[in-house]
């Protein structure tokens, strides 16, 4: 579907300057006529038929038009549609982020021994339990 309406802007405005040209030119009219005027019609059928004639490159206007409305109304849908979907994303992976950044900010604001209070090991950056021993190197407050 996004192929029919990838240039209907440009489709469009192309076929609605080819009708108005056909109709200040009157070239349609001219080539139509002949044909018509050689068949049998008389009277209001032949005068009807003749406007109909006359009128036709503006009245294909109206389907340019509205070919015109609707690609571009589709093209906008479907950037929306990406544009939402990119912001789901975006908002995932921000959350994601985010709980990692909350995370870190709790493990920061508490203090930690330095060497295990229980095995006496060193203390690996950014653990808040001793790997030797599972104890918790978490200082408690004492107030």
């Amino acid at each position: 579907m996004q192929k029919f309406f990838r240039y209907s802007l440009q489709i469009g405005i192309i076929g609605i300057i080819l009708c108005i040209i056909l109709f200040a030119t009157n070239a349609f009219y001219e080539l139509v006529i002949p044909l018509v005027e050689k068949s049998n019609i008389k009277g209001d059928s032949f005068k009807t038929l003749d406007d109909l004639i006359f009128y036709t490159p503006l009245i294909l206007i109206i389907p340019f038009v509205i070919y015109m409305v609707a690609g571009i109304i589709y093209i906008r849908r479907s950037q929306v549609a990406i544009e939402n979907k990119d912001a789901k994303r975006l908002l995932k992976e921000n959350a994601k982020r985010q709980a990692s950044l909350d995370k870190r900010a709790d493990f920061l604001k508490k203090h930690y021994y330095s060497n295990c209070p229980n095995c006496g090991s060193v203390r690996v950056e950014d653990e808040s339990e001793c790997l030797y021993c599972g104890a918790s190197l978490i200082i408690k407050d004492e107030d």
